[in-house]
This record gives structure tokens, sequence and C-alpha cells, in this order.
């Protein structure tokens, strides 16, 4: 599973893990916000308290096209 974050930019970081989405928040904040001070605390506590986890899935893996199992019937 992956973990996400959003900033307030508007711009969803993401990772493999918390750690490696509190390193990517921090470069996002240096990188496109230098002219404010985030220190890696306040960062840490921002990504435990607000990232979420997700996952990506195949969802049509049984073969079915999508235009085959949501068409519109005929009358």
């Amino acid at each position: 599973m992956k973990r996400a974050l959003l900033c307030g930019c508007r711009r969803r970081l993401e990772a493999s893990d918390e750690e490696k989405l509190v390193n990517e928040v921090l470069a996002h904040l240096r990188r496109e916000h230098p002219a404010e001070e985030y220190g890696e605390a306040r960062v840490r506590e921002r990504v435990a308290a607000h990232s979420y986890r997700y996952e990506l899935v195949e969802v049509y893996a049984g073969g079915a096209e999508a235009d085959e199992e949501f068409s519109l019937e005929p009358y």
C-alpha cells in the first residue's frame, strides 16, 4: 500500500511508506515553498495525522471490457 498527502498547494505527494513520504514532503516544501519554514518534527506530525493509504487495483481483471460490462441494453 502506498501513502499520500495533499499539500496546501493542491499537489498530491505520495510514497511507498510513511518515512519516504516524510522525505518527499520535505523535498517538496524546500522546492516549491522555500519561503516557509517547516521543521522535520512538524512535517512528521502532519504526515502521521493527515496522510492516507491507498492501493491501486486492476478493475477488469476477468477479461470483460468496460464497454461490455456497463453498456446500455437495447430495447
